[in-house]
C-alpha cells in the first residue's frame, strides 16, 4: 500500500487550544506541534494497554473491538525493513466471513518514539475493513473523502496521525469540562457528556446550576437530619437522673437565642453523660464554691433538680446555663446531667 505525504496547505490558529481546532485545523498543525499531539496519543495508549509491544496493544483493541474483531485471526510479523513502506503495514484475506490479518512490523516502526500510534493505525485500518469492507487499494495521498466508497478511513476525514492524537485531546478536555470544537466531536462521533451544549461553533459545559445548588442543599439537609437524630440516640430522654425528679421549668431559655443563630432544640429532656464535661467540683471563688455547696445540699435533700441548658457543636457539648448544678451534680457522683438539649447548626 504506496502513499504520498500531502502537502501542508495552511497553518492551523494556533491561537486556540488543540480541542478547539478544527479537523482540517488539526491536520495542518507544524511539525512540531503535530509531534508533541502523537506523543501525547502515544502515551495514552500505552496507559491504555498497559504496553508499547504490539502483542499488547492488539490484545487491548482486539477485546475492546471485540464485536468486530471475534472472527479474526492475527499474525504479527517482524521485517528489518520492507521497501514499499517504511514501517510496514496490514494484509488482510477475508474467507468465509473471516479475517486473517498479517502485520508485519518493520525494525524503523519498533524504533520510533511513537510506535504505540503506528499500532493502533493499522488497527483502524482493520476496524475500516470488517466494518466497511473496503478494499484495499494505493491511495493518492492521506486525505481521503468520509464517505468515499472504499471506506478506507471512512470515520476520519484526515489522516489517523492527525485524527486520533486530535480525538485524544478532545476527550482529554471533555474530562475536564472544557470547551470543544463543535465540527469535529461531530465529525470524529465522539460522546458528549451530560450538560454539555452547543454555542455557536463549540460544545460548552454548562451545568444546570439551579438543579446542582438544589442537590447539594438536599445533600446538606439529609446530613444535618442525619446528624440530629445521632445526637438524638447518643442522649436519651432522661425519664430519670439518678433517682432524680427533673422539674418542667428550664431557667434562663433566653440564653439560647441571646448566644446562638441558627439552631435546633432536641425535644424532651435528656440525659447527657456527666463525663463529657471537665468538671471538678468546686471553683477558684469561695462565694462560688458556698454556691455549689448549697446547690448540692438542696440537691441531695430535695431530690429534685431543674434541667440544665447544654449546646452541642462539631467539638462536642458544652454548659450554656446550669454550671454550679454540675458541678454539685459532680460532687454527688451522679453519672448524668438531665439537660435541654441546643445543636448549634452554625458550627456543627
Amino acid at each position: 500500500m504506496i502513499r504520498q505525504k500531502v502537502k501542508i496547505y495552511k497553518i492551523a490558529n494556533l491561537n486556540k487550544p488543540i480541542e478547539l481546532l478544527t479537523p482540517e485545523e488539526a491536520y495542518n498543525l507544524p511539525k512540531d506541534i503535530r509531534k508533541q499531539q502523537e506523543e501525547i496519543a502515544s502515551n495514552r495508549i500505552i496507559n491504555l494497554s498497559g504496553s508499547n509491544k504490539a502483542e499488547d496493544i492488539w490484545n487491548y483493541y482486539l477485546n475492546k473491538y471485540q464485536q468486530y474483531l471475534k472472527n479474526i485471526t492475527l499474525e504479527i510479523i517482524y521485517k528489518k525493513e520492507i521497501k514499499e513502506h517504511p514501517f510496514g503495514g496490514v494484509e488482510v484475506k477475508k474467507i468465509n466471513n473471516k479475517y486473517n490479518v498479517k502485520h508485519y512490523i518493520t525494525d524503523k516502526a519498533i524504533n520510533n518514539p511513537n510506535f504505540p500510534l503506528i499500532v493502533r493505525h493499522e488497527i483502524e485500518h482493520i476496524l475500516d475493513k470488517v466494518i466497511k469492507d473496503y478494499k484495499f487499494i494505493p491511495q493518492k495521498g492521506y486525505i481521503n473523502n468520509r464517505l468515499d466508497s472504499t471506506g478506507h478511513h471512512y470515520k476520519h476525514p484526515k489522516s489517523f496521525e492527525s485524527s486520533y492524537p486530535h480525538i485524544v485531546a478532545i476527550r482529554k478536555a471533555l474530562e475536564n469540562n472544557k470547551p470543544v470544537s463543535k465540527e469535529s466531536v461531530d465529525t470524529y462521533n465522539i460522546p458528549l457528556p451530560k450538560d454539555y451544549i452547543q454555542i455557536n461553533d463549540q460544545y460548552v459545559f454548562k451545568p444546570n446550576i439551579s438543579k446542582t445548588h438544589n442537590t447539594k442543599i438536599y445533600k446538606i439537609a439529609q446530613d444535618i437530619e442525619a446528624l440530629i437524630n445521632n445526637i438524638s440516640l447518643k442522649y436519651p430522654v432522661a425519664n430519670n437522673t439518678d433517682n432524680l425528679l427533673i422539674r418542667k421549668d428550664v431557667p434562663n431559655t433566653s440564653s439560647i437565642s441571646a448566644t446562638l443563630t441558627n439552631y435546633k432544640e432536641l425535644p424532651n429532656i435528656r440525659n447527657v453523660p456527666i463525663s463529657e464535661f471537665h468538671l471538678t467540683g468546686k471553683s477558684y471563688s469561695i462565694q462560688e464554691n458556698e454556691r455549689i455547696k448549697q446547690l448540692e445540699e438542696q440537691i441531695k435533700h430535695n431530690k429534685e433538680i431543674n434541667p440544665l441548658i447544654v449546646v452541642v457543636d462539631k467539638e462536642g457539648p458544652y454548659i450554656l446555663e446550669g454550671g454550679h448544678r454540675a458541678d454539685a451534680l459532680y460532687n454527688l457522683k451522679a453519672k448524668y446531667i438531665p439537660a435541654l438539649v441546643i445543636i448549634d447548626l452554625d458550627n456543627i
